[in-house]
């Protein structure tokens, strides 16, 4: 009996493994058909009958070439329907899949569009008091950036752009906000290195020059009131303080276009010597000097100049090299000379 019941296991077992699976039924579509009533929907506002289709056409005819779009295809669908993660999904999917695809440049545009509105669902017109997610606004900003760097003639290239100077804005304003408060708790070193962040990477950003202006405004009232205490080895002569005293030093630096630009002529740990330089080939005029700590040493630079046009401090440059006998003249933008005022300021 054990045997009987053994054997007719056996012969049931050897059935089931010998009797070949289902095959997907072929659907009466031909793999152009299904395309075509895909985008025909998609073209309709029909998202969701899309997403069917193409999903069926990956499963019927997995090696056509138009199953190559269905994520792609997919992908813009979803983002239409608000549904972005899986957008990004999809998208993905299509990128890792076929990284070398003549619509590559879409796929990163459309993952940019989906992670974009993503970031600002919920943003109300006032960017600095939204609920925007920066860490989706920065997704957004690499995959715009993709497009326009390894794809120039993409015809997305231009509104990437537009959408990554949007973008950069909105991130430096929101950091922005957090310098004010900053600022407001009373906390001026922090504030100033996130000033410093803004400047670097979002640099002609109107956060970037506001964030500098707001620290240069709080730092100077500090300085106005001390003169940045700069070290005096010995006592002065009243000819030497009022020549010092005539030269523009760190409160007037602050108070310059962080955009414009300035000459750095010399640099020196005498400060007597920087007045008598200043003096000596009368500089008076166009002047500045500030001081900060070099190494642990008193160290002092000699600014020229205020321009707005880069082009114009340059021609000035090789002038005042062959006046002044230079072999080498800094192009400094502001905003850097006022970083180091600051930075000094925050470290003593």
């Amino acid at each position: 009996m054990r045997l009987f019941i053994t054997l007719i296991t056996a012969l049931f077992i050897s059935g089931c493994a010998t009797t070949p699976a289902p095959a997907i039924q072929q659907s009466s579509w031909s793999p152009d058909r299904y395309y075509s009533e895909a985008r025909k929907a998609q073209s309709s506002g029909e998202h969701e009958t899309a997403i069917k289709y193409f999903s069926e056409l990956e499963i019927y005819y997995p090696f056509s070439p138009y199953s190559q779009l269905a994520p792609i295809e997919t992908g813009y669908a979803h983002y239409k329907l608000k549904q972005f993660d899986t957008s990004v999904k999809e998208v993905e999917r299509f990128i890792n899949t076929y990284p070398n695809h003549e619509n590559i440049d879409y796929a990163y545009y459309l993952k940019g569009l989906a992670r974009s509105e993503q970031a600002q669902i919920e943003a109300s017109p006032d960017i600095t008091t939204a609920n925007f997610d920066t860490d989706l606004a920065r997704q957004a900003f690499n995959s715009f950036s993709r497009v326009v760097q390894k794809h120039p003639d993409s015809q997305y290239r231009d509104n990437s752009l537009q959408r990554m100077n949007t973008l950069r804005n909105q991130l430096a304003r929101r950091e922005l906000q957090a310098v004010k408060t900053k600022l407001n708790n009373g906390d001026k070193k922090d504030a100033f290195l996130l000033a410093k962040y803004i400047s670097e990477q979002y640099p002609k950003t109107p956060a970037a020059a506001e964030a500098f202006e707001l620290i240069s405004r709080a730092s100077s009232t500090i300085i106005s009131s001390n003169v940045t205490a700069t070290p005096e080895a010995k006592p002065k002569s009243i000819k030497q303080s009022h020549a010092i005293k005539e030269i523009q030093r760190e409160e007037w630096l602050l108070k310059q276009e962080p955009t414009h630009f300035t000459l750095q002529l010399i640099g020196t740990g005498n400060q007597d010597k920087l007045v008598s330089y200043i003096s000596k080939h009368k500089l008076k005029a166009k002047a500045a000097y500030f001081h900060r700590s070099l190494n642990n040493k008193d160290w002092y630079s000699l600014l020229y100049g205020n321009y707005k046009q880069r082009d114009v401090a340059d021609t000035t440059a090789e002038r005042l090299k062959k006046a002044l006998g230079l072999k080498k003249i800094w192009i400094r933008q502001f905003k850097d000379v006022q970083a180091s005022i600051i930075e000094n300021q925050h470290n003593h």
